[in-house]
């Protein structure tokens, strides 16, 4: 029940009510009307300015649109507070907070290093003050204080450096070069972004506030790289994001997490990583590689259209980003957007995809022992991978110590290595096959390699074996590869460095081309070295550095390898404690019939004006073949060129080197064009090399060697060498530089210059500032040398003085030479000790007794 006061105006029977809702109508008698208004029908009744009223039917309320949210969820960035936006921390626990996972301590080690005060630059600051405010007395203290603060300095920088040094294999290598690689896509993104706060729009206040968004998120801009924090030392590329004072940072076994200066880290079995995308209005100018999908303003009405109240009214792009999220069961949670549309996806991906088993380090002493005295042999590239799909056809044989009947006397062996596309020989192809058949006591018979056209290398094959899709073209294809490859090892013992990888693709080949595998027993030098050695380290680099004392300078090239595996067998079976047997029996010889493909050899890298690295690096094999006459022809007309000059300059050598792959021929019949061409431009003097000068023998064997004619270069050398003249003692070298004068012609003069010059003291004749002393028997002569050694202020001595002082300046020169010497020979003993504890710590040795098991792989030692 309701009582008001009114105003109506009559008109006739009708009166018409006013009020500041509207006009209404109404008819009836005194006391009692009905009528119709903007709050709907009502009646009336009373008078006298006191009335009654009620409502006779509800009128439906005029619909007012409510805020309605788009299809898909619009986030704005958080820049306006006052819209009462209640925001909500998104990051997750910090470092801080998070145990690490791993056993080991490389976290704490992190922890030190980075929580570790630099008092080297304080002191050097310091000292510098020092000198500045008591100059000139301050380069008495600079000079003093330059070798310390250098010393702590160097001494900080190691301290606060943690090395990491990974070995990565097979399947493990696989993944992470694709993180690596698909890591690019964030690091060419122009804007990576983490989001720290966010908040709901609730009200139709917030909703028109804030450019009709449905969240709000507070940013902080991030980067992308690969390159790991300051107090961590490694031999990988880290793909890291770094965000404000935060940042993670993928290793190949755990994700480290840092906040500040604190470290911590999480295994890939507790990481999840989930891509995806959102609409997100942007405020600021939009980065150029984003997709805008629409627009919006800065201010809304209720309809999602511009608010026509606000005059500067800005129209705002909504962009599509794409997102990475990364959490853990610990509580990690880190949110990134991304502008580059579509980059997180193979990310997310990547991460995802890590093999099972954890992957193992060495520790920070064994690493940086390995790093300062045995680069190169752990490391990403150090181990031949294993397949992951096709199984090998081929039967295997092993090497024991146990007595049978089969011994190694007699067999043919064929080393083989061979470069792919990739890891799965199921989906990848072969590019390069490399071919050494041998016999036990190393006699090399023949030799065989070859690129092969399969174009399609992943990024991570190319950084491994280096061959691109160019260097495949006029190469023949598998089809025509493969069969003189199979004729060429049929009836031998097929040896690999890791057979299975080998293996694997020899029989998916097979397959693809129809063709049945060769007659062959299997060997696996990696196997045999692992059941029969003990040691930390056995991939193909590292055993060739046991087998031959230096470095496989062919590494990753198929022949290079190839002949790197004739070496670890030979080596095996000349240092084995006891003779090793085969455990069955080899296939008999069978001549298989060969066709000769039209090999396309891989030459090497020009370091030098020198094509003899290039001879060395194609096939050596007694097989003639036909090659390709017009590029034979070319490559002949080079070469005829270079030898007629006498010298071999740096572009003929480019051009050779170029031309050489097609030639289609073994570097046994390039050194016989060589051969030819040499003997064609000196036929007189093959034999006497006598008869020529000095400078034209040394000519001649630079020419020689750099055609890589040896045996030529090694006669020539040898007649240099006797032809002359010995080398001066090392008494000779004492008194060199010392410019004297020693002026008459007595006995006793004469025997002081003999004396002199046998020490390599230089007699002057002319008197000029550069004479260190006088000798004579005159002293008070007044001729011109006496005089102008008076006017220069030389010294003018007497004999006996002379004779002094060469004694001295002669026994100064003895105890220098010594010193040198003796610091030479410390040299020569430190590094020879570090190379000898280097070998302690890596190179392999014998077993007591044989395993007739293989043990469990190591990835950080295959």
């Amino acid at each position: 029940m309701s009582f008001y006061l009114r105003k109506s105006i009559k008109a006739g029977p009708f009166r018409f009510n006013l009020s500041k809702s509207g006009i209404g109508v109404s008819a009836g008698i005194p006391g009692f009307r009905v009528g119709s208004g903007p709050r709907g029908n009502y009646v009336h009744i009373g008078r006298g300015g006191v009335y009654y009223r009620a409502t006779l039917g509800a009128r439906s309320q005029p619909h007012r649109p409510q805020p309605t949210e788009p299809p898909e969820r619009v986030f704005a960035q958080a820049f306006r507070l006052s819209s009462g936006v209640v925001m909500e921390d998104v990051t997750g626990s910090t470092a801080f907070e998070l145990e690490p996972t791993s056993s080991d301590d490389v976290v704490e080690q992190l922890n030190g290093a980075s929580s570790r005060v630099a008092w080297g630059w304080w002191v050097t600051g310091a000292a510098f003050l020092l000198g500045l405010v008591t100059l000139p007395f301050g380069l008495i203290v600079w000079a003093l204080a330059a070798p310390g603060c250098a010393w702590l300095v160097l001494n900080d920088r190691a301290h606060k450096t943690v090395v990491l040094f990974y070995d990565v294999h097979d399947e493990h290598l696989s993944w992470f070069d694709s993180v690596v690689t698909q890591w690019a896509w964030l690091t060419d993104s122009q804007r990576v972004w983490r989001v720290l706060e966010s908040g709901a729009v609730i009200t139709t206040y917030q909703f028109k506030t804030n450019s009709g968004a449905g969240s709000l998120l507070s940013r902080v801009t991030g980067s992308a790289t690969t390159t790991g924090p300051k107090e961590l030392a490694t031999n990988i590329a880290v793909p890291s994001i770094r965000a404000g004072n935060a940042a993670l940072y993928f290793l190949p076994d755990r994700a480290l997490v840092r906040e500040g200066k604190h470290f911590s880290d999480i295994g890939y079995a507790h990481l999840h990583v989930s891509a995806g995308q959102t609409r997100f209005i942007e405020n600021a100018a939009p980065p150029g590689d984003a997709v805008q999908v629409d627009h919006t303003w800065q201010y809304v009405n209720v309809k999602g259209g511009p608010d026509r109240r606000y005059k500067d009214n800005r129209q705002l792009p909504v962009m599509r980003y794409s997102t990475l999220d990364i959490t853990s069961s610990q509580g990690l949670q880190w949110q990134l957007q991304v502008s580059r549309d579509g980059s997180t996806a193979a990310v997310a991906t990547a991460l995802s995809a890590r093999p099972g088993p954890q992957i193992r380090t060495a520790s920070e002493s064994e690493a940086r022992r390995i790093s300062q005295c045995n680069a190169g042999i752990f490391g990403p590239r150090g181990a031949d991978p294993a397949p992951t799909a096709t199984a090998s056809d081929i039967p295997r044989a092993l090497l024991t110590r146990t007595p049978t009947k089969h011994t190694v006397d007699g067999v043919t062996f064929t080393a083989i290595d061979i470069e792919t596309t990739g890891l799965d020989p199921g989906a990848d192809q072969i590019v390069e096959i490399g071919l050494v058949k041998f016999t036990a006591d190393g006699t090399v018979l023949d030799e065989f390699a070859t690129l092969v056209n399969s174009p399609g290398s992943s990024v991570g094959a190319r950084e491994v074996h280096g061959i691109d899709d160019a260097d495949l073209t006029g190469a023949p294809c598998l089809d025509e590869a493969l069969p003189e490859a199979f004729a060429f090892m049929a009836g031998t013992a097929l040896v690999a460095h890791n057979l299975d990888f080998e293996g694997g693709f020899l029989s998916a080949a097979a397959v693809q081309t129809r063709l049945s595998l060769p007659p062959v027993l299997g060997l696996c030098t990696l196997q045999t070295s692992r059941r029969q050695l003990e040691g930390r380290a056995f991939s193909l680099t590292a055993m060739y550095k046991t087998a031959t004392g230096g470095w496989n300078e062919q590494r990753h090239t198929a022949l290079g390898d190839a002949r790197a595996v004739r070496e670890v067998l030979l080596w095996l079976l000349r240092t084995s404690p006891h003779p090793l047997y085969l455990t069955q029996a080899p296939p008999d010889a069978i001549p298989v019939p060969m066709r000769q493909c039209a090999i396309s050899c891989r030459p090497v890298g020009l370091s030098r004006a020198s094509v003899a690295e290039l001879l060395d690096a194609f096939p050596q094999s007694p097989v003639v073949r036909v090659g390709d006459r017009r590029a034979i022809s070319q490559y002949q007309a080079v070469l005829t060129d270079a030898v007629k000059d006498g010298r071999l300059t740096y572009e003929e050598a480019a051009v050779l080197t170029d031309q050489a792959r097609l030639t289609r021929l073994t570097g046994t019949q390039l050194r016989q064009l060589h051969r030819k061409s040499w003997e064609a431009a000196f036929p007189d003097h093959s034999s006497d090399w006598t008869a020529l000068s000095a400078t034209a023998r040394k000519e001649m064997y630079l020419l020689a060697d750099a055609l890589g004619l040896t045996d030529l270069a090694e006669e020539l050398r040898h007649v240099i060498e006797a032809s002359a003249e010995p080398p001066p003692s090392a008494e000779a070298r004492y008194l060199r530089g010392l410019r004297i004068a020693i002026l008459g012609d007595h006995s006793e003069i004469i025997d002081l210059r003999r004396e002199a010059e046998s020490y390599g003291a230089r007699l002057a004749v002319n008197i000029t500032k550069t004479v260190r002393w006088l000798a004579t028997s005159t002293p008070e002569a007044n001729d011109s040398r006496h005089t102008t050694a008076r006017t220069l202020g030389i010294p003018i001595i007497s004999l006996a003085e002379a004779r002094t002082r060469l004694t001295e300046a002669v026994r100064e020169a003895e105890l220098k030479a010594f010193e040198r010497q003796r610091q030479i020979d410390e040299q020569l003993a430190q590094s020879r000790q570090r190379e000898a504890e280097a070998d302690l710590y890596w190179r392999p040795t014998w077993r007591s007794w044989e395993l007739d098991y293989d043990p469990p792989r190591q990835p950080w030692s295959d």
